[in-house]
């Protein structure tokens, strides 16, 4: 990288830059500014210019601190090379009378003893040139005719997905769920419709508990339905199980079964009918 880009970055950063026995650069800006008469933005401005240096000491901070964030390294080693990168140009400014600083000009030894004359590049002034800006008139409001032909095709096809999302999403999940219920109320009703199955001198009672009392005690039993289905059968078993009834069985046939409940020593037999005719089966009776 060029000398040069350091002065041009120093410039651009904090408006000047020093470089040692050579003087110092100083940009001069002006902003932009709008042209009422013209209707026309005035571009920004720059200009360089160089002033020599008019004491023996040079400030070389600035130039460091642009090298030290560029290149992101110390401060120390950014001042470090900005002063050997001078001692080097000043030798070969002695050497040749003549400094080549790029697109900013060259150095050049005056007439007089130390007198250090700048010379600006032909091209610099395009370098900081800044092209204007028209500003152009807006277009003529179009007036609104209503929603154009495809905005409506979309709002068409969104209302019928949304239809056929709430048909299948919802009605139907709705119609599944009452036709479950409704084949469960048939089964149940299949369940009561076995009930009617006749009873036969052959058949075998499940005895009760010793805790009925003494054997004059004849033990209360609740038919709560028969059934010659074997799911229905566990069915009925399962909720009497799950009351924590004491099961009452009478083998039919082969196939069919009565059940019902042994009541306890004490139970009230109405409010235990009630409940069991509540929690159980709505038909169930006593048996005599």
């Amino acid at each position: 990288m060029g000398f040069s880009a350091y002065i041009l970055e120093s410039l651009k950063r904090y408006g000047k830059a020093e470089i040692g026995p050579f003087g110092v650069f100083s940009l001069d800006y002006q902003p932009a500014h709008w042209n009422i008469s013209h209707q026309y933005f005035t571009p920004p401005e720059a200009k360089i210019t160089w002033t020599p240096l008019n004491q023996n000491t040079a400030n070389l901070d600035l130039l460091a601190s642009t090298v030290s964030r560029m290149h992101e390294i110390p401060r120390n080693q950014s001042l470090e090379f900005v002063q050997e990168t001078l001692d080097k140009i000043n030798i070969e400014f002695r050497q040749n009378q003549k400094i080549d600083l790029g697109i900013l000009g060259s150095f050049s030894a005056g007439s007089l003893d130390g007198e250090i004359l700048y010379t600006p590049h032909p091209e610099l002034k395009g370098y900081l040139q800044y092209s204007g800006l028209t500003i152009k008139p807006l277009l003529p409001q179009v007036k609104n005719e209503g929603l154009p032909s495809w905005l409506i095709s979309v709002l068409i096809a969104g209302l019928t997905l949304a239809f056929l999302w709430i048909l299948f999403g919802v009605i139907q999940p709705e119609a599944r769920q009452a036709a479950s219920i409704k084949s469960e109320i048939l089964l149940d009703q299949q369940m009561k419709g076995v009930n009617l199955a006749p009873s036969y001198q052959d058949t075998v009672i499940q005895q009760p508990d010793s805790d009925f009392g003494s054997p004059l005690m004849e033990p209360k039993i609740i038919i709560t339905g028969t059934f010659c289905k074997p799911a229905n059968i566990q069915k009925m078993k399962e909720k009497i199980e799950y009351l924590e009834y004491q099961l009452y069985e009478e083998f039919i046939d082969d196939q069919c079964v009565r059940l019902g409940i042994f009541l306890h020593t004490g139970d009230d037999l109405e409010s235990s009918l009630a409940d069991i005719r509540k929690y159980i089966e709505p038909g169930a009776w006593i048996l005599e």
